[in-house]
C-alpha cells in the first residue's frame, strides 16, 4: 500500500523494546520484528536482504488467491525480510507476496510517519480478520498501481489473526492507517485490487488515470535522462 505523506500517522497503543522486538500492546499481544533485525527471536540466521522487483497490474498473479504458509522457516523469514526491505525502499506502508510475484500469504506492514525510523515492521503470516467495527474513508495508493490515489470506504478499526515470524498465533486490532492498511493487503493475498472497492464511476476514473501513467512509465524507461511532468 501507498500512501501521501499526510496520511502518516503514529501507530496506536503503547510501543516498548524487548530484546530486539517490538510490542504493542492490544488484543492478544503484537510482535513486531525490527527490519535492521540480523536474526529473528528464537536466534535463526537471516541472510542479506535483497530489493525485489514489485509487479504492476495488469498481471494475473496480482488477482490470484494466495496459499497459506504451511511452515514458518527461514525461507519465509527471508522472504518477509526482502520484502521489508522493497517496500522501504519503494516508499509505501505495506506490501505483500503477490507484488513480487510470490502466491503466500505474507504481508509486511509499518506507518511509521516519514520522517521517523523505519523500526516498527508488523509482519502478518495467513492473516485472517476475525472482528470489524464502524466505518472510514481513506484516500489509498497502491505499489502495483503506481501514481494512482483514490478514497476508499473501509471498516474503521479491524481485529486480525496472524502468524508472526516466530510462527506464533497472534491477534491485533488496529484503527485508522493501521486499520485501512492491514485490510489493503490481505485483499491483495485475496486477489482483490483496490480498483474493486471503487464505486464504478470511481474506477472507471482511476482506471482511466493508470492508463496514462503507464505510458508515462514507459516514456520515462525509454529516456531515463529526462524529466517529465507527472
Amino acid at each position: 500500500m501507498a500512501c501521501s505523506d499526510d496520511d502518516l500517522s503514529s501507530l496506536d497503543g503503547e510501543i516498548s523494546m524487548e530484546t530486539g522486538l517490538f510490542e504493542v500492546t492490544g488484543t492478544g499481544g503484537l510482535n513486531l520484528w525490527a527490519a535492521s533485525s540480523k536474526s529473528s527471536a528464537n536466534g535463526s540466521e537471516v541472510s542479506r536482504m535483497t530489493l525485489l522487483d514489485i509487479v504492476l497490474h495488469p498481471n494475473d498473479v496480482l488477482i490470484t488467491p494466495c496459499q497459506p504458509v504451511e511452515v514458518v522457516d527461514a525461507s519465509i523469514r527471508k522472504l518477509v525480510m526482502d520484502m521489508a526491505e522493497t517496500m522501504y525502499d519503494a516508499p509505501g506502508v505495506g506490501l505483500a507476496a503477490p507484488q513480487i510475484g510470490v502466491l503466500k500469504r505474507v504481508t509486511v506492514i509499518d506507518i511509521t510517519p516519514k520522517d521517523e525510523p523505519k523500526e516498527n515492521l508488523l509482519v502478518l503470516i495467513n492473516p485472517e480478520i476475525i472482528h470489524r467495527e464502524g466505518d472510514i474513508t481513506w484516500e489509498e495508493g497502491c505499489l502495483s498501481i503506481p501514481r494512482v490515489y483514490e478514497k476508499i470506504d473501509r471498516s474503521r478499526k479491524v481485529t486480525v489473526r496472524a502468524l508472526n515470524i516466530d510462527g506464533k498465533v497472534f491477534e491485533i486490532t488496529g484503527e485508522g492507517l493501521l486499520s485501512v492498511a492491514m485490510q489493503h493487503e490481505i485483499d491483495h493475498l485475496d486477489g482483490i485490487l483496490f480498483f474493486e472497492r471503487m464505486s464504478r464511476l470511481k474506477k472507471k476514473r482511476a482506471q482511466k488515470r493508470y492508463l496514462k501513467v503507464l505510458e508515462e512509465l514507459e516514456y520515462e524507461r525509454e529516456h531515463p535522462e529526462e524529466e517529465i511532468e507527472i
